[in-house]
């Protein structure tokens, strides 16, 4: 009787598990990436690539840039801008980041030609960024399954271009 008990109490542990692997598995079917593909096909990093590429040389920080930040970031600045050694965005660029609470990262777009901060933003889902183009994309989708409840707080991945020192939606 006992094993008559566990058995099918059993059955019943391996229905429910089957069911909620059902559910997790087969009713989001996308991944973020799946699900975003037409909007990332429209913006591919090759149709905005820059001709000019600085290699190793990078100006001092211009810390006068930094005045309005506090001394906690202004400290992660320095720290972060100490450890590039070379460009990572738009030829003479580098894009730094640093966390500010979860999900939360503060990033700055600094020119190493004059050490100088242009922009700084925040995301939520991190970026994607290339050394030879001018092609930023702030909460970029990833690997992982569609989650809309996710995409509806931190919105939908966002498209911009780097033109003349400032960050230019795409529609």
């Amino acid at each position: 009787m006992l094993a008559t008990i566990i058995q099918k109490d059993m059955k019943f542990i391996a229905i429910t598990i089957f069911c909620l692997i059902s559910i997790f598995t087969f009713g989001q079917k996308k991944s973020e990436i799946d699900y975003y593909r037409a909007l990332i096909d429209s913006f591919q990093f090759d149709n905005y690539t820059v001709a000019e590429s600085i290699q190793n040389k990078i100006e001092k920080l211009d810390t006068a840039s930094l005045k309005d930040f506090s001394p906690d970031i202004f400290a992660n600045i320095v720290y972060q801008y100490n450890k590039i050694d070379s460009a990572n965005f738009s030829g003479h660029y580098a894009i730094i980041s640093w966390g500010c609470g979860s999900p939360c990262q503060m990033n700055a777009i600094i020119d190493l030609t004059t050490g100088k901060i242009d922009e700084t933003f925040s995301t939520s889902n991190g970026l994607d960024f290339k050394k030879n183009s001018y092609l930023l994309i702030l909460d970029p989708p990833d690997k992982s399954m569609f989650d809309k409840h996710y995409r509806d707080l931190i919105g939908p991945p966002k498209f911009y271009i780097w033109e003349k020192n400032k960050l230019k939606k795409l529609k």
